[in-house]
């Protein structure tokens, strides 16, 4: 899904990226979104190995905090001046308060099967494969966690880049409904 997003967005950025293999280091909010998605993935992890049971509250924040200072230690991020985050200590505590916020809000709904479960999807007529990763399994769901800086609009769902992510998701894995979960970082998150 995100390969084919970028494609239709600019064929040039594709084929520097995944032909040429040129590789942009990432932006904060990419750092940000990787350090709550381990915190997310563990913790449900936790809860499929356990039979129901997560982390211990504690972990949740400390394991999104230890993926961003390990993260900006191994490929420092780029860093817009624009950005609202600007240190690795502003993404470390954004990154826990988001992490918090799904263990405490979100997680206790989610009954997952699987985290991280790779699937693919060959189109009728066609000779490629689609593959990806879903975030969150659950019988008969497919959840993915977004992290942003504004809340989302009600639609945004239904556009650009996470409708082609979620149709794909729905075609790879034949759930009926898919959700995204939103952990928006602002001055109450």
């Amino acid at each position: 899904p995100t390969q084919l997003s970028m494609w239709a967005k600019c064929q040039l950025q594709y084929w520097h990226r995944y032909i040429m293999g040129i590789k942009r280091p990432p932006g904060v909010s990419a750092v940000l979104g990787r350090a709550v998605d381990t915190s997310v993935t563990d913790n449900l992890n936790a809860k499929i190995a356990s039979g129901g049971a997560p982390l211990a509250f504690d972990d949740a924040p400390r394991r999104a905090r230890d993926s961003v200072y390990s993260s900006w230690r191994d490929e420092p991020p780029v860093i817009d001046p624009s950005d609202k985050i600007q240190t690795s200590g502003e993404c470390a505590d954004v990154a826990a308060n988001l992490a918090g916020l799904h263990y405490a809000k979100v997680a206790p709904d989610i009954t997952p099967i699987g985290t991280q479960v790779k699937r693919s999807y060959e189109p009728d007529g066609y000779d490629f494969t689609v593959s990806g990763v879903l975030d969150v399994l659950e019988e008969g769901r497919v959840r993915d966690t977004k992290t942003s800086g504004k809340k989302p609009d009600d639609e945004a769902a239904d556009r650009g880049s996470y409708a082609d992510q979620l149709t794909m998701y729905g075609l790879m894995e034949g759930a009926p409904a898919l959700q995204l979960d939103y952990l928006v970082n602002v001055q109450k998150p």
